[in-house]
């Protein structure tokens, strides 16, 4: 079985988070994907970051309905900053037989190096770059929020509802 991991910030997920995870099932030998919220993402900001747990309730509710893709805590409940290469020695361990694959965005290849324990990433993955041609970004999205600007055609109706609901990002 060829499983791709899918991690991010998710802050919040979008479309075109779906749209590369679908991508990735139809354009590439991957059986399943993964999504993986991160608890601490290593390059990113803090400081507009929303709690985890809300994080992967979003994320829940836009893969729900998905084939083949699920939606793991496994970051969230490990806390601190997430490591790509723990992330992947877990998956390794939880399914020993499996081919992992590491989604990530075409900016990221030029820039492995900079990542904790990247000669163990390569080792443990291959990688699936997808182009960062996407007209949509979470940090987009949440100025809209801000703005009072309409956000329903850039994430799904169910996890429009929830930030409203939960007043997430005003």
């Amino acid at each position: 079985m060829n499983t791709a991991i899918f991690g991010g910030s998710f802050n919040p997920v979008h479309n075109g988070h779906i749209d590369i995870a679908r991508m990735a099932l139809s354009s590439a030998p991957i059986d399943r994907v993964i999504v993986m919220p991160a608890f601490i993402a290593p390059f990113k900001k803090a400081d507009t970051m929303v709690d985890g747990e809300r994080r992967l309730d979003m994320c829940r509710l836009a893969f729900e309905d998905i084939p083949n893709i699920s939606v793991s805590d496994y970051e969230i409940n490990a806390g601190g900053v997430s490591y790509t290469v723990n992330t992947l020695r877990h998956f390794k361990r939880l399914y020993p037989e499996s081919r992992l694959f590491l989604i990530v965005g075409e900016d990221i290849p030029p820039t492995i190096d900079r990542w904790h324990k990247s000669d163990e990433i390569r080792n443990l993955c291959e990688m699936i770059v997808f182009p960062r041609k996407l007209k949509i970004s979470s940090t987009m999205i949440r100025k809209k929020i801000i703005n009072h600007e309409d956000i329903s055609a850039l994430l799904p109706p169910n996890v429009a509802e929830y930030i409203i609901k939960n007043k997430i990002y005003f």
